[in-house]
Parts: C-alpha cells; structure tokens; sequence
C-alpha cells in the first residue's frame, strides 16, 4: 500500500518540517495544500521546495481553483501547474463545477486540462462538492475522453449516499489517489472521528481497487476544530495512520 499525507493535517509546518515527518515516517508522497496566495511556505521558491523533497514525491499541490462551464481559468491553472512542475510534482487538484451543464463543464475541462499538460502536470479533480457523485464524475470522464483522473474522497462518496462498492466500482482506473479520514454515521449526516473509529476500512477500498491506489490521509483538523487535540502532535497523528492502514 503506497501512502501519502495532506499537509492540510500540518499547515503550521514549514516545508522543512513536513519533509522531515514524510521521511521519518516512510512515506512515498506527501500532497501540499496550497496557501491562500497560491504558494507553499512563504518565500521558499520551487527549486528550494524540490530540493527538500528529493526522498519523498510530491503527489498533487492542492489549489481551491473551481472550474466551471464556460470558465476554465486558464491563467490560474497555468501558474499553479507552472509551480507544480518546477516543484516536480505530479498534478494540481482542483475542483469542478457543473452548474447543471455538464457538457459546458466538459468543454472547460478539456481547456484547463490541456493548460496543466503544457506546463508540465496533470489535471486532477477530487469527488467534491456538486461532483461528489460518482455516477457524475465519470459521465464528466467520459465526456471530456479521460483527459483528468480523480482523487476520491471517501467520506464524500458516502455523505452523497454511494456505497464504497459503488464508488470504487465506478472509479476504478481513473483513480489518482484516495483521500483518507475516518468518521460515523449520525441522524445528520458523518461526523469525522480519530482513526479506527468510524466506519472507513482502508484494507477493504484497498481490496476493491486491487491494490492500485495511493492512500493519503487528509486530517482536516485545519477546518475542523472538533478534530484539534485528538492526537499529540503530527508524529502521533501520522503513526495512527499508518497503523490504521494495515
């Protein structure tokens, strides 16, 4: 099982810092969750970030970029798949937005797809917000002829009322990477827990996607204030993780 973490579970570490827990721990990928500017530990430039990262690969920098029809935002993935390549990572996530138009959301795709591939990276677009759905986002891969591949946000699969089976079903060979966090089902909806405590069982996606995909965990405690102080500090965090996956 190759492993990863979002830095979303660590945005008060430096670069430096989140190099050295990726190391220490024995993961292959960290994934890095944009600033609000765009940028990953303040003045650091790519080639310093590259550099830091040299041991552990970079899956994906995290934009909060939202495509829609008509507006595929070309500029702005222009510069983020610019400062993913330079940084040598593999992708930029985005999001996407159908506003009932899926083939206008379609055209854009393709628009921003081939921006990110001119500058080096891939297109990646996570099961989020009005595309959680499963059965939407291949209908949006189909149309637009695979030119994106998917991070899959479990617990945003099932809050859309899929079933892992499905969604795994659905998604299987257009994963790039599984989005991990753990959480129970309540008369409201999820509510996120520490690891091992909900219902998520990475071994079982693991099985569905014969054993293809990368699995990172992405501790939103960043959002989520119920979340802080459940673990120690990130050591104990990412330990969790990895003992959970098993």
């Amino acid at each position: 099982m190759r492993t990863a973490f979002s830095t979303l579970s660590c945005m008060d570490k430096t670069p430096a810092e989140v190099a050295g827990l990726a190391n220490k721990h024995g993961f292959d990928f960290v994934e890095i969750r944009l600033d609000e500017r765009g940028g990953f530990g303040g003045s650091l430039d790519a080639r310093s970030i590259r550099a830091l990262f040299k041991d552990v690969k970079i899956l994906s920098l995290n934009t909060g970029i939202t495509v829609n029809p008509g507006n595929p935002l070309v500029e702005q993935i222009k510069t983020a798949a610019s400062f993913a390549a330079a940084c040598g990572a593999e992708g930029i996530r985005i999001f996407a937005d159908p506003k009932g138009n899926a083939e206008a959301l379609a055209e854009s795709i393709v628009i921003s797809s081939l921006a990110a591939r001119g500058e080096g990276t891939e297109l990646l677009i996570e099961t989020h917000g009005e595309l959680t759905s499963t059965d939407d986002m291949i209908k949006l891969l189909g149309l637009t002829d695979g030119s994106f591949n998917v991070i899959w946000d479990v617990l945003h699969t099932l809050e859309s009322g899929e079933t892992v089976d499905v969604s795994a079903r659905n998604l299987k060979g257009s994963v790039s990477h599984v989005h991990l966090k753990d959480a129970v089902k309540t008369d409201v909806g999820y509510r996120m827990t520490a690891l091992g405590e909900g219902v998520i069982e990475p071994a079982a996606i693991r099985d569905l996607l014969d054993g293809e995909a990368i699995f990172s965990l992405e501790w939103e405690e960043f959002w989520n204030k119920e979340l802080r102080g459940i673990y120690r500090d990130t050591d104990e965090l990412l330990l969790s993780y990895l003992d959970w996956l098993k």
